[in-house]
């Protein structure tokens, strides 16, 4: 679930919301739901989503098979003012096995995206299993090297790292640089946590092994460094998104833990986090999580 960053969608008055399933699909498609005011005021939906795209790509290989799409992105990056969008697809390639593909596709301003501008394979060097690659692959935009343009990271429990796509503000990006993690991340978000201007990481691991991190939070220090904070040993991770939900002004993190809680961890102003977190219990693994103001307080709400 991601909301866009750019201009509206189909000539409504407020920002749309893109949805992709994360289980295989026979086609590509998105279905957008647009939120307008009055409504949008009032943290309502419009009634019927709207189907936007639904269409085979050409370009997909016929031998690649059972493609899945996880944690697309939404934004403007080739600066005319429609979003494009960011998806990572996994497929199986009988044969050979699974292969992680990032691909970015221009908003075409009605809803359709075109031909990739961007598609790229994620190595597979380890991880958890066979298989387990199909359950955590995250794609996000930001300024993450220092200029005007955005740019793409991306990561996938295939790989112990996150893959930093360089934008050239027309919606291309060069060949990606990998910052190192400990862990194979199955979650990653991004926001500006220590106030510098540049966007920053937040990576979580869903599963126990190897070694018992499994969140960390890795802020630039300049452009292309980075500095690696290891926080929370004990937990693991199912989602993790960032805002300023305790009214602070800086980013906090929103982790969903797998066993039912929301921990929220209060961001010092300068990119450090408290420890323990506050807790939120429930009932279910908190998965797919959001953050804004959906009923017009001020208050960042949680999704």
């Amino acid at each position: 679930m991601t909301a866009g960053r750019a201009a509206p969608s189909g000539g409504r008055a407020a920002r749309a919301v893109a949805v992709v399933a994360g289980a295989a699909l026979a086609a590509t498609s998105l279905t957008v739901t647009a939120v307008a005011p009055p409504a949008a005021a009032q943290g309502v939906a419009d009634p019927a989503p709207i189907t936007l795209q639904t269409a085979t790509r050409a370009a997909t290989p016929a031998a690649m098979s059972d493609p899945s799409y996880y944690g697309m992105d939404l934004a403007d990056v080739n600066g005319d003012g429609t979003p494009d969008a960011a998806a990572p697809v996994v497929f199986n390639v009988p044969g050979v096995g699974v292969r992680s593909v990032v691909q970015v596709q221009p908003g075409q301003g009605d809803g359709t995206f075109g031909a990739p501008t961007l598609e790229a394979d994620l190595p597979v060097t380890g991880g958890p299993g066979p298989g387990s690659i199909y359950y955590g692959m995250r794609v996000v935009f930001g300024s993450f090297t220092g200029d005007a343009s955005l740019d793409l990271a991306a990561t996938h429990v295939g790989s112990a790292a996150i893959f930093i796509f360089e934008g050239n503000g027309d919606g291309t990006f060069d060949p990606p640089t990998q910052v190192p993690l400990t862990f194979y991340p199955s979650s990653l978000r991004a926001g500006d946590l220590n106030g510098d201007g540049t966007d920053d990481f937040v990576a979580g691991w869903a599963w126990g092994t190897p070694g018992p991190v499994r969140l960390a939070v890795l802020t630039s220090t300049t452009p292309g460094a980075w500095s690696t904070q290891e926080i929370d040993p004990g937990a693991t991770i199912a989602d993790i998104t960032v805002g300023d939900v305790d009214g602070g002004g800086g980013n906090d993190l929103v982790v969903g833990r797998d066993g039912a809680n929301l921990a929220i961890y209060a961001n010092d102003g300068t990119g450090g986090f408290t420890a323990p977190p506050t807790t939120i219990p429930g009932t279910s693994d908190r998965r797919n999580l959001a953050v804004g103001d959906v009923d017009g307080d001020g208050d960042v709400d949680i999704v």
